[in-house]
């Protein structure tokens, strides 16, 4: 028994946590979505905004892979378009909502007192309000172009990861090195930079994974809406909701985008649960445990 408990351990240990299924899977997922959004150009068969007479809704073909759209463009063009514009903005707005929250969050455990109330209590303010609605009304204010998109998801989504980073840092604060530290004389700047923000990153990576999939979703919303990227820009969100009024004489122009947005937010979901499992070290622990009793 003792043998074949050490035989296992050794075969998890030699796996190894970055191993996991999950994270590998997930991962080439997000890595192919990267590649073709960045890629779209070179990938792109037509042009997607280009128009082909007597080309409406037809199935695919050699000319057309994916068949066309009610104008007669190209769907796999706007497909592979579609991927660099949904992507650029969930990207560019979770950087946003990451180096603000981190900075709003650490700077609130770290000072506490009045510092500490003012930060968190407007990041609760925000956090209560209905997240979509506020979104819409924001962008239908300040209007729908990439970078007011970016700032506006960006921005509404900061509280979010400030709540995450604060609980993480006020948990540190109270750490013995953090406190030798200012014992020292070390300055707040130094303190939170090399002591308290890496030990942030673990829950922080975490929540970048699903705070990726929300932004895309928020995003594909908007433009379904008609507020994501003014037309002609090729967005997921504007082709499902041109196909679905079409579904019945040819239905690739709708399918096919509701599938790689439930694709890739698939991907980040099951990418952020595995992230999450492999940064623990508590939960890294636990798996162990129940493979030995297993064994």
């Amino acid at each position: 028994m003792a043998e074949g408990i050490k035989s296992q351990t050794g075969r998890a240990a030699g796996r190894g946590p970055w191993r996991d299924g999950r994270l590998l899977l997930s991962g080439s997922i997000i890595l192919v979505a990267v590649a073709v959004a960045v890629l779209a150009p070179l990938l792109a068969q037509h042009d997607p905004y280009k128009v082909y007479p007597g080309q409406v809704l037809k199935g695919p073909s050699a000319q057309h892979w994916l068949g066309t759209d009610e104008l007669g463009r190209s769907t796999a063009s706007r497909l592979l378009y579609g991927a660099r514009a949904s992507l650029q903005v969930a990207f560019f707005a979770v950087v946003i909502a990451t180096v603000g929250g981190t900075g709003l969050g650490i700077a609130s455990a770290y000072y506490g007192g009045l510092v500490d109330m003012v930060i968190m209590r407007a990041m609760d303010m925000v956090l209560c309000l209905p997240m979509m609605i506020l979104v819409i009304a924001t962008v239908a204010f300040v209007g729908n172009s990439v970078t007011n998109l970016i700032f506006v998801i960006g921005i509404l989504y900061t509280p979010g990861t400030a709540r995450i980073v604060y609980t993480t840092a006020l948990t540190i604060r109270q750490t013995q090195y953090v406190q030798a530290a200012q014992a020292i004389g070390a300055g707040a700047r130094r303190v939170m930079l090399r002591h308290m923000l890496p030990n942030t990153i673990a829950p922080v990576l975490v929540h970048i994974s699903l705070s990726l999939g929300f932004a895309i979703l928020t995003e594909t919303g908007l433009s379904f809406l008609g507020l994501g990227p003014p037309p002609p820009t090729a967005t997921w969100g504007r082709m499902i909701a041109v196909g679905r009024t079409s579904v019945y004489r040819q239905s690739l122009p709708l399918i096919l985008p509701m599938l790689a947005v439930s694709t890739v937010i698939l991907a980040l979901t099951v990418l952020g649960d595995a992230l999450r499992d492999v940064l623990d070290p508590r939960l890294r622990g636990s798996t162990t445990g129940k493979e030995q009793q297993r064994a």
